[in-house]
């Protein structure tokens, strides 16, 4: 309760003033609603360890299974029901909801694809629910109109709806919920919100069951699948640490932060689940740090399949696809965030619209291994600092890559300096290489090592350089060597020097030096600065330094 209430809206400088004042606004009535579901909790709570010290309450206080089956119905609520499109009410004839009903319990119409709250019952023949009724208007049969007060804590007394748990209920580390194989649970009309926290130890899960966890015994392995109906509706998991989700497929959210929204949601899993068909996003994160996502499939959401700003992510062995109603974007990074793509593909099964992954403003850092792409790696004109380190890029072994905002850098095994490296490192400048915002290598994985270590003495160090495709050859300021070294006897402070050699020809590998005697032995660092660009032209270093 201290943690959200003393919780603050941190304004997004990238944003409008006045989208930041609609995020603020929709953070603070979150915020008003989730402290008055705890404190209430906390009043539960505080009375079940009464209970709890009496022997009168069971459950584990680290780790209960519970369970959710939209079949799971209690029983049918005597009499007639009329349930009526876009209406809260619920009108009856015949019936006995005082005796049968309570707020916090669930009803459905018989042939109904959604469970609905009830929030107050006013009389035999009328109660009301939570959201107000999606469907076209119903009257039920006689005695047909399903309704749950289940506790959740086994196959025959289940929850119906996903708020039972992750809301209506105080959740403890370690719980679980297990939802039954191949069923669809729709929100159309409410968020699904989440209140309370695991823990390093014992996170709270949420898993769809398969064949070889099955505590029904469908035999299925058909995930379940929780989906809004194309309404402006999601998973909330905003300040909400160490929940895992395993198992599931999220469908069909037109919410603009995405299916599932973690907003400060720090040490969130998501294993085995699909996310399709969102008309914005598949899955959002935002300022939330050291989120796991593995193998998970994302396509035919519309702006991208994920998006991330200001936080740090792991993705392993994901599928990142357009789909068949497409897919502007595979990932998505605003700003400031870090991200490892650990054997993930992008576009294998159906390219993205637009792009595999675009980089929206500065400083986000991405990390692939083995990963393949088949479309664009875009920076957007604010998008300086950022970067796609790509290790054996396309999944091809030591074929390594890195995308930065002003150009590429790669590993080239057919151009090479006959007595030098087995490989070189190819520099591939864009139309925002220039003066001030020059191409660099820096001990790069694609050019191998230029940090030296040197003795306190004269050395001179030279790297091999060869231009290819330029009208106008770069010039000793736009294409050079500088060394970094330690310039007095003690201490860190360090001195640079740059080359004057020019190359006088395309294609021709060119001796380029420095020559410098440090204070002290210590670490040599080579940067080479490319900072001219011409459509179609570029340059080869060799990446064997040699000192003399």
């Amino acid at each position: 309760i201290s943690q959200i209430a003393n919780s603050v809206f941190i304004p997004d400088p990238l944003l409008s003033p006045a989208e930041n004042k609609r995020q603020q606004q929709e953070f603070e009535w979150y915020k008003k609603q989730k402290l008055e579901r705890l404190e209430s909790k906390l009043a539960a709570v505080l009375k079940e360890l009464e209970l709890r010290e009496e022997g009168i309450v069971k459950r584990e206080p680290i780790g209960t299974t519970y369970y959710l089956d939209f079949d799971g119905a209690t029983g049918n609520l005597t009499g007639t029901w009329t349930f009526t499109n876009g209406s809260t009410t619920v009108s009856g004839s015949g019936g006995s909801a005082t005796s049968e009903l309570a707020a916090g319990d669930y009803v459905r119409v018989s042939d109904g694809s959604e469970w609905y709250k009830v929030t107050s019952v006013t009389g035999d023949n009328h109660f009301e629910i939570t959201p107000a009724f999606q469907q076209a208007t119903v009257t039920d049969d006689a005695n047909s109109t399903k309704y749950n007060n289940y506790d959740g804590t086994s196959t025959s007394t289940p929850f119906v709806h996903l708020n039972q748990f992750t809301t209506d209920t105080a959740r403890s580390p370690g719980d679980v919920l297990k939802v039954r194989a191949n069923q669809t649970h729709l929100y159309a009309g409410i968020d699904i919100v989440f209140d309370e926290d695991g823990n390093v130890d014992n996170m709270i899960e949420i898993m769809g069951c398969s064949s070889t966890d099955d505590p029904w015994g469908d035999g299925s392995d058909v995930k379940p699948i929780i989906g809004f109906g194309d309404t402006n509706y999601q998973l909330n998991l905003d300040y909400d640490m160490y929940w895992q989700f395993m198992r599931l497929e999220f469908i069909e959210s037109d919410d603009s932060y995405g299916t599932l929204k973690g907003r400060f949601a720090h040490h969130s899993i998501i294993k085995d689940c699909i996310f399709r068909d969102a008309g914005h996003f598949g899955l959002y994160l935002s300022f939330s740090l050291v989120s796991l996502i593995e193998d998970c499939s994302f396509y035919s959401n519309s702006g991208a399949n994920v998006f991330v700003t200001s936080s740090r992510f792991k993705c392993v062995d994901c599928a990142f696809d357009g789909g068949a109603t497409g897919t502007d974007e595979g990932l998505r990074c605003e700003a400031m965030s870090i991200g490892e793509l650990i054997d993930c593909t992008f576009g294998s099964s159906s390219a993205h619209t637009y792009r595999d992954i675009r980089f929206l403003y500065a400083g986000s850092r991405i990390y692939a291994r083995n990963c393949s792409f088949t479309g664009l790696i875009n920076f957007y004109t604010e998008a300086r600092g950022a970067f796609l380190k790509s290790e054996d890029h396309n999944q091809t072994k030591g074929a390594h890559r890195t995308y930065y905002h002003n150009g590429i850098i790669e590993k080239d095994t057919s151009v090479v300096r006959s007595g030098g490296a087995g490989s070189s490192a190819k520099m591939l400048p864009n139309s925002y290489c220039g003066l001030y915002y020059p191409l660099a290598i820096v001990d790069d994985f694609c050019s191998g090592d230029f940090k030296l270590w040197l003795p306190a003495e004269e050395k001179t160090v030279t790297i091999y350089i060869r231009t290819f495709g330029y009208t106008a050859l770069p010039t000793a300021d736009e294409l050079y060597i500088e060394a970094s070294y330690l310039d007095e006897a003690t201490g860190g402070h360090r001195a640079t020097v740059q080359s004057t050699q020019t190359v006088s020809a395309n294609d021709t590998w060119t001796a380029v030096s420095v020559t410098f005697t440090p204070s002290q032995e210590g670490w040599v660092y080579v940067t080479v600065y490319l900072k001219k660009y011409e459509s179609d032209s570029g340059v080869y270093v060799d990446i064997k330094p040699v000192v003399s």
